[in-house]
């Protein structure tokens, strides 16, 4: 539903309850109030949902020191805007981000991730 219509719905409303309180039907009020919530419902946009092309990736033998990089793939199949606020990984070896950090439905972006073999000094072995 377009801006302007939620607009002269709303106005629709106050002039119903302004009805109302000048002691004309209220019921009138009423049945615009409840019309307003269900158009209003309708409109809300759908819940996201992501999708992730691959939840593992595999390295293999990883030299002490060695840089790895590699992105996946991010779906938003869902009917509402995907909004990433935040990517987190379990250790400081590894940095992650996802671009565009919003999706709408049906758009894709990527999860770029950076893991540093050597970020814990030469003697660590994994």
């Amino acid at each position: 539903m377009a801006y302007g219509s939620l607009l002269a719905l709303f106005g629709l409303v106050g002039w119903g309850l302004a009805r109302a309180q000048a002691g004309r039907k209220r019921g009138l009020a009423l049945a615009m109030l409840g019309a307003a919530t269900t158009l209003l419902a309708a409109c809300s946009a759908g819940e996201p949902d992501i999708q992730l092309d691959q939840a593992q990736i595999d390295l293999g033998q990883v030299v002490n020191g060695e840089v790895r990089s590699f992105e996946v793939s991010v779906l938003n199949q869902g009917n509402g805007d995907l909004v990433i606020e935040a990517v987190s990984t379990s250790c400081g070896c590894t940095s992650a981000e996802v671009v565009p950090t919003t999706l709408k439905p049906g758009e894709r972006g990527s999860l770029q991730v950076t893991f540093d073999s050597g970020a814990h000094g030469p003697e660590e072995r994994g």
